[in-house]
């Protein structure tokens, strides 16, 4: 008997497996990483506390009868082996053959497009996903209702969503039907206070929807709250909110992406011609050029013969395509000739949020509720087991009596390491809110500052750069009551909870050394001497710089020439530039050890890449501050940050002689 393999237990993995299970002409063993298939276009609903979560997953191996499920993942498939290589349950790997191998692994979030995004943004891809987004809500409204400042409310209770398709604007729907609805349990949030707003980067919402019913969507969602920012793009995502290519800011606590989808690692791995991401397939959906090879759903890009185009990524699309693979399959096994795919779609539906929606079936377009009860009533129809019809039946009816669950459960278990992004110019943390999260800077440099009142400038204190670990002790060792801690560039840092720190630094010496060497290095050397803050304020690194070094070299320097260059100027290190900008450093040991790479190695090799600096216009307070942490005796000086052009040396050695002088004492009696 034949054995094909399906991998991917989504809408087409599944009626593929149906279909030849049913059949009993073939041995089937279908691959998913869970063991259930989620209902994903129902996640919305989930997002919005208007359906249980149990209720849009269906268990596969009580709906799939004569195929084997596997909870493993795949890794590999190698189409002239005829094998694929999958992980264990025990982490180890497994290899397993197949006569006919179907893919149907749908496709995975891409949140790398956009800035911030990653870590600023909730996706909705799965269920777990509409759970953290549904807790993100209520946690957001039990925070409002505790808060006092109005601006601040306003803020927590504002959400935006990215992207104006069909998952867009259902979610964005029915968070604003959740927050709503909610409102009358919390007595200190006004009906002002809710903001949802959708960006969307077209004219129209909807595009696969007539412009009539689109319209009407808009429309509907307005009346009910939510606000429309179109023909505008996010350019990048910060804790504040979403920043758009034109520069404005659309504040908002929460940020949900709903764009952005890309190839899976196995897909992307398969030496296979691909489109978009997704894999091309001849009519009949065996992969171009690998006979026996098959793809279906989301991650195929298959032509559909009733049009001429290609088939779309939803579901009623990956539903047929599933069966119509399947049904090939059998044709081939028994030797008979396979058929093109071929399909009418029936229609469109969606829903807006306050039990309203918009459909266009079999070329009748309803809208309203008697849109919302067809768009519900198909779903319901297409659900793969009828014990599923029965309890997102029960769902949808125990909704419309009684209210949404607003209960904000916490299943996420405690991660003391995260990723973090922060926006030039945003606040990281002040004194007012710091509390006991540590930054490690890996990308970026950030500024002490103090905020200046509303007409005045803020004053920079110091600036902190890359391999630095900041928190609040950053900001106490200034001792001033009036401090933050800001992004001067973009920063990419990792979070580390303080208490896990504590925790670490309890079992690893070395890491309690780092952290007290971290909460020290900042105390400044004039806090005793308020005269000599004045004087390094009132001094730009122009004023107390040197001519730079005579000597410099290029990206493409030979090590040796250049070892042989430091030696007889005497330097210790030297500037590496490109034409004017500099681009780096390097020392005597760096390029000692750049020999090991052999007498060709260049001096890019080995330099120390972004190297600190400081602008001719800043003043020497910060040039100060970042020699005492960095353990520099100088500094390079260029005119600007953002053109890193040299014009000079700046010597700690220099700074503390000025500052001496003019406090009318010697370096000898010093």
């Amino acid at each position: 008997m034949n054995k094909v393999v399906i991998v991917g237990g989504g809408f087409a993995g599944v009626k593929c497996a149906k279909v030849l299970g049913a059949s009993k002409k073939v041995n089937v063993t279908l691959f998913n990483p869970v063991n259930h298939m989620v209902f994903t276009p129902l996640l919305a609903d989930v997002a919005g506390s208007s359906l249980n979560p149990r209720a849009i997953t269906a268990p596969l191996r009580q709906m799939l009868k004569n195929v084997h499920c596997r909870s493993e993942r795949v890794l590999e498939v190698d189409p002239e082996a005829r094998e694929l290589t999958y992980q264990r349950y025990d982490g180890s790997i497994g290899r397993t053959g197949f006569d006919e191998l179907v893919i149907a692994v749908g496709n995975r979030v891409d949140l790398g497009r956009v800035p911030g995004m990653v870590t600023n943004a909730l996706p909705l891809k799965s269920i777990g996903d509409a759970i953290a987004m549904r807790q993100r809500v209520m946690e957001r409204l039990e925070q409002a209702d505790a808060c006092e400042d109005s601006d601040r409310r306003r803020w927590l209770t504002s959400f935006v969503v990215i992207g104006g398709g069909f998952s867009g604007v259902e979610v964005a729907g029915e968070i604003n039907d959740l927050a709503q609805h909610a409102l009358k349990y919390y007595d200190n949030i006004l009906p002002d206070d809710i903001q949802v707003t959708l960006i969307h980067s077209r004219e129209q919402i909807l595009p696969e929807v007539n412009s009539r019913l689109r319209d009407f969507a808009i429309a509907r969602m307005k009346k009910h709250g939510v606000k429309f920012v179109l023909q505008a793009r996010a350019s990048v995502v910060t804790r504040r909110g979403v920043e758009l290519n034109s520069g404005e800011m659309i504040e908002g606590g929460t940020v949900v992406c709903t764009i952005g989808n890309t190839a899976t690692d196995l897909v992307q791995r398969l030496a296979v011609e691909t489109e978009g991401g997704r894999v091309v397939t001849d009519p009949d959906m065996q992969v171009k050029g690998h006979p026996g090879l098959w793809a279906v759903g989301d991650c195929a890009w298959v032509p559909n013969q009733h049009d001429g185009k290609t088939a779309p990524p939803t579901a009623q699309f990956a539903e047929r395509q599933g069966r119509q693979a399947a049904q090939n399959i059998l044709r081939k096994v028994a030797g008979s000739a396979t058929r093109p795919f071929s399909f009418k779609p029936v229609g469109v539906a969606a829903g807006i949020g306050g039990r309203r929606g918009v459909a266009e079936l079999l070329g009748v377009r309803v809208a309203g509720f008697p849109a919302f009860w067809l768009w519900r009533s198909a779903f319901l129809v297409k659900l793969p087991s009828f014990l599923q019809k029965i309890k997102v039946g029960f769902d949808w009816a125990f909704e419309l009596v009684f209210p949404r669950e607003i209960s904000a459960f916490n299943g996420a278990g405690t991660q003391p390491v995260s990723r973090s992004f922060f926006a030039a110019g945003e606040t990281i943390i002040d004194s007012h809110s710091a509390g006991r999260t540590l930054y490690a800077v890996e990308k970026g440099e950030c500024e002490i500052i103090q905020p200046g009142d509303k007409s005045g400038e803020d004053r920079v204190l110091a600036v902190v750069g890359g391999g630095e670990l900041i928190g609040s002790h950053t900001l106490n060792s200034f001792g001033k009551e009036n401090v933050a801690l800001r992004a001067r560039t973009n920063i990419e840092a990792i979070s580390l909870a303080g208490d896990f720190m504590q925790r670490m630094s309890a079992t690893l010496k070395p890491v309690e050394t780092l952290l007290r060497r971290a909460m020290l290095t900042h105390q400044p050397f004039w806090e005793s001497a308020p005269e000599a803050l004045s004087l390094l304020e009132n001094a730009t690194c122009a004023d107390l710089m040197r001519d730079p070094p005579a000597r410099s070299f290029e990206r493409t320097s030979r090590v040796l020439e250049a070892f042989d260059g430091l030696r007889q100027s005497g330097q210790d290190l030297a500037l590496v530039r490109d034409d004017a900008e500099l681009v780096g450093l390097v020392t005597r040991t760096d390029l000692i050890a750049g020999l090991e790479h052999g007498t060709g190695a260049t001096v890019e090799q080995v330099m120390s890449r972004q190297p600190a600096v400081v602008a001719s216009g800043e003043n020497c307070v910060i040039a100060a501050n970042m020699m005492r942490d960095r353990g520099f005796k100088w500094l390079p000086v260029v005119d600007t940050r953002e053109q890193r052009r040299v014009v000079g040396v700046l010597y700690a050695d220099d700074v503390l002689a000025y500052v001496l002088s003019k406090m009318s004492l010697s370096p000898a009696s010093a």
